[in-house]
This record gives C-alpha cells, sequence and structure tokens, in this order.
C-alpha cells in the first residue's frame, strides 16, 4: 500500500508567523492576533520519503497512538537530510510559538 504524509501544525495567529504559513501573506491580513490556524508542513510523496519523515519525527507511520508529535523525539539530523533548511526553519519558529502537530499519512 503507498502512502504520502504531511504534519498538520495547530497554533495561534500572529503576524510574525505569515511567512511560516502556508497561504500568501494577504490572505491573513484581516485575521485578528490569537486566532487559531493550522498550516501544514513536510509533505510526503511517496511511501518511503514518508516513513523516513515518521522516523525523523519519531512517530510509527501506522500508529495512530503515536501522531502527535513530541519535540523531544525528533531526530533533527534525520529531518534535516529528508527536507530543505526553510520548511525546518519555519517549524522551528512554529515550535516556538507553541504550536501542535501532528503527523498525518494519507492512504
Amino acid at each position: 500500500m503507498g502512502a504520502d504524509a504531511n504534519v498538520i501544525c495547530l497554533g495561534k495567529f500572529n503576524k510574525s508567523l505569515v511567512d511560516c504559513l502556508e497561504y500568501p501573506a494577504g490572505d491573513y491580513e484581516h485575521v485578528k492576533e490569537g486566532t487559531p490556524i493550522i498550516t501544514t508542513l513536510f509533505h510526503c510523496n511517496t511511501s518511503s520519503q514518508s516513513y523516513e519523515s515518521s522516523i525523523a519525527l519519531g512517530v510509527e507511520l501506522y500508529d495512530f497512538n503515536t501522531h502527535l508529535i513530541d519535540i523531544k523525539k525528533i531526530n533533527w539530523d534525520l529531518l534535516q537530510t529528508t527536507f530543505d533548511s526553510d520548511e525546518i526553519d519555519q517549524f522551528r519558529v512554529l515550535i516556538n510559538n507553541e504550536f501542535v502537530f501532528m503527523f498525518r499519512p494519507n492512504y
């Protein structure tokens, strides 16, 4: 069975985060500070990339019990070989802004 995956990020909006979010900056023009928002990161298009990213993020690909990402379990070295540095920088900004992250496999 093939799988793709991504990470859903949930947190509170503030204007300093616009560059880390997936829509163009203008789409956030009227969003109030503190509004709950979601965005996605780490889009995987193949089963092998999905599997590798799950290991890097400290979750089991097909075990929903583990899909809430624990920042302490992230293998940062492996994550850096899997995704580009810009996306990892965005992830770090969202972490520092107390976002919650869920690994989401799609199969």
